[in-house]
């Protein structure tokens, strides 16, 4: 994708950084999956299937996948299998 970048805050902690640079990510390949005409649940949260995708927090100091509906931390960042 032309012009696109990522952009994190300094003053934030790893983990804060890890999680935003995730959300930008995550953001990019729904809209690749969109257009595509492919579900744009990336990476589809297990709890809720063909409902929405996960979303990268943080969590007791960690980047981790969580349900965005329930709260649920599912895995770390780079944890999905």
């Amino acid at each position: 994708m032309a012009g696109m970048g990522i952009r994190f805050r300094l003053g934030d902690s790893a983990a804060e950084r890890i999680a935003d640079v995730a959300d930008q990510i995550q953001e990019w390949e729904v809209e690749e999956l969109a257009a595509a005409g492919r579900p744009a649940t990336w990476p589809e949260c297990p709890d809720h299937r063909n409902s929405h995708p996960l979303a990268p927090r943080v969590d007791g100091g960690r980047p981790v996948w969580c349900c965005p509906s329930s709260g649920r931390t599912i895995a770390g960042l780079g944890a999905l299998g």
